[in-house]
Order: C-alpha cells, then structure tokens, then sequence
C-alpha cells in the first residue's frame, strides 16, 4: 500500500466480548457480595473501578470468579476519587460461571456508590 499502511488483514480480528456491570450503593458500615454468570466462556482481559470522591479509602473492593479472587490478588483496594482500570488480566472464565465482586463500606456515616465492569474476551 502506498504510504507505508498496511492492509486490513494485518491486523488481529478482535474477539467477541461481554461486559460485567456491578454497581451498588452501599450503605454505611455494611458490606455487599454481587455475583453475575458469565455470559461465554473466555478471559477477564479488564477490569474497571470507579470510587468516587468522598469515598476516603473506606470502601474496599475485591474482584474474582468462583472461589478464586483475582483483582487485588489478595486482599482489597480501596480509593477516592479515582477510576484504576486492571489490563492484560488473562483470568480464564466458563460459561455460566460465576463472577462476583464484593464491596465493603468501612465508613459509619455515609453510603457510596461503587461500580466494577468486568471485560470478558471469547476464547
């Protein structure tokens, strides 16, 4: 191709992918599992946190499948005013299985509204 482009076929066909959207308004000093089926069978390829502000690292967060956790790999994270976004996961799912997230609000006072997207790739 002139110019130095290549054409369409040099690039990787993407797969079909699905996203997992949990979100919740947790209340104060409770603590909340959600669980969806995954939709195919492939790979978390990402997942996406948003805590708000005013959420003061109080809200802690785990994500996993089954009975594996996998973002953090232990543990929880906690933020405010922040939106990580966790690549190249490579976690493999089946269909039907579970996913889940639980979140936990350490602050006495007030809720918070949390919201994780899972992206699952097709194997």
């Amino acid at each position: 191709m002139p110019g130095g482009g290549g054409s369409r076929n040099d690039y990787p066909e993407a797969k079909p992918s699905q996203q997992l959207i949990f979100t919740r308004n947790v209340l104060a000093g409770q603590g909340v599992k959600i669980t969806q089926d995954s939709p195919l069978k492939g790979t978390v390829v990402e997942v996406m946190e948003h805590f708000p502000p005013g959420c003061n690292a109080l809200v802690d967060v785990m994500v996993g499948r089954s009975s594996k956790q996998f973002v953090p790999q232990s543990g929880y994270i906690a933020l405010d005013n922040a939106t990580p976004i966790f690549r190249s996961i490579n976690e493999p799912v089946n269909e039907n299985e579970s996913v889940w997230v639980e979140m936990r609000n350490r602050d006495a006072m007030n809720p918070h509204n949390i919201t994780v997207t899972v992206t699952i790739e097709a194997a």
